[in-house]
């Protein structure tokens, strides 16, 4: 399986494919010119029953320009409703049973 290589095409912020190397977003191969303050959470508890969690960061990000990746122990479908620099909210398909936990990533 191959690597890609720096000249690989990214799509820009806008999710367009154009444009080659050169047109990289901000964050590319570990390059970002904004470093992450909190960057997981990890057996965060969630009220069972609930619909939805907010997550509150410990110190605020700069900004909501970062990625999320948010994994449940109970099997859902998930989305991420809102970012702000001081967290972000994340809605369940069902909601969370007794013991509900998430795991959460944010990347830049």
């Amino acid at each position: 399986m191959s690597r890609p290589s720096d000249r690989t095409a990214m799509p820009h912020r806008s999710g367009s494919a154009a444009g080659l190397a050169d047109a990289r977003p901000e964050c590319w191969r570990g390059r970002c010119k904004t470093a992450a303050r909190k960057l997981r959470g990890i057996d965060a508890a969630v009220t069972a029953g609930a619909g939805t969690v907010e997550v509150k960061f410990g110190h605020p990000e700069p900004d909501n320009l970062y990625s999320l990746c948010v994994q449940p122990n109970w099997l859902t479908a998930t989305a991420v409703k809102e970012k702000r620099a001081d967290g972000f909210r994340v809605e369940f398909a069902a909601p969370a049973p007794a013991g509900a936990r998430i795991d959460w990533q944010l990347i830049r």
